[in-house]
């Protein structure tokens, strides 16, 4: 009996799990592919944003918001990077002070993301900052400040052509300082994805210190496993807002920033595959 249990730990067995390793390798280099040209599309669109605005731009703390995505997704970049070669790469030989210098570089992409946060919390401030045209006007008369109705996210520019086919519903709300104006509906969906802006990012930040706390516990060796089942816990519950956020933006069109959301739970879903085969791997030692 014990020749035959041998015998399927080494024809069945081991064989079936280096397939699923070499498989679980393979999917993680599709998503990091795609994030990287999901990265490459957000420069390019908003270097083409930055020159068509340069002679506006004074300084390089000016020009920083045109690059908020794209400095976003560095630091997520980074991070990934960092948990991959916590999770996988160096877990059985790292050094204090590589341990270090992981947590030091963690902190660096941390400020990078903590920068957009902040930006979209900023979002919400400014988008209770409106004003309400409850009456009919003739606002294309005068919309000389105004540089856009916006409609489902989208600013579209307003022409004396095109003026009396956008401002058509009331009330009306005037954003931006006047420069924006947008009908109820618009105006309530920019509500929402606003405050999904925010949540999202939130959520990506607390799901992040959870994996934080998760490597540095499974980095100690007689760690008690319970507290790392309450970090994963509260990692399914930012998935879960995460994707209530991704719907929302499917809801109402905006397929690209539901796709890159799902791109990024998929990165982070192999991070945890790994830390799960690390922690597999130290119970049975």
């Amino acid at each position: 009996m014990v020749t035959r249990g041998l015998s399927l730990q080494q024809t069945v067995i081991r064989p079936a799990a280096l397939a699923l390793a070499s498989h679980q390798q393979a999917v993680k280099v599709v998503v990091y592919s795609l994030l990287f040209i999901n990265f490459c599309a957000y420069l390019i669109d908003e270097l083409s944003h930055y020159l068509e605005n340069r002679e506006q731009i004074a300084s390089f703390i000016d020009a920083l918001p045109y690059f908020a995505t794209s400095l976003d997704e560095l630091g997520w970049f980074g991070l990934l990077a960092i948990f991959e070669m916590e999770s996988y790469w160096l877990r059985e030989q790292t050094t204090q002070w590589m341990k270090l210098g992981l947590h030091l570089a963690r902190l660096v992409c941390l400020a990078f993301i903590a920068n957009t946060f902040v930006i979209y919390f900023e979002g919400i401030l400014s988008i209770f900052d409106v004003t309400a045209l409850p009456g009919a006007r003739d606002l294309c008369a005068s919309t000389s400040k105004a540089k856009g109705f916006l409609d489902n996210q989208v600013v579209l520019p307003i022409t004396p052509d095109n003026c009396a086919s956008l401002i058509r519903a009331w009330p009306l709300y005037l954003l931006n300082d006047g420069q924006i104006i947008t009908d109820l509906e618009g105006y309530q969906v920019a509500v929402l994805q606003a405050w999904a802006d925010v949540l999202e990012s939130g959520a990506w930040i607390l799901l992040s210190l959870c994996l934080t706390l998760i490597v540095i516990l499974q980095q100690q060796p007689t760690s008690s496993s319970q507290p790392v089942v309450h970090l994963r816990v509260a990692c399914r519950a930012c998935y879960g807002i995460i994707l209530l956020c991704a719907l929302s933006w499917a809801w109402h069109g905006h397929w690209l920033y539901t796709w890159d959301s799902c791109l990024w739970m998929g990165g982070f879903a192999a991070i945890e595959l790994n830390l799960a085969d690390w922690r597999e791997g130290t119970e049975n030692s």
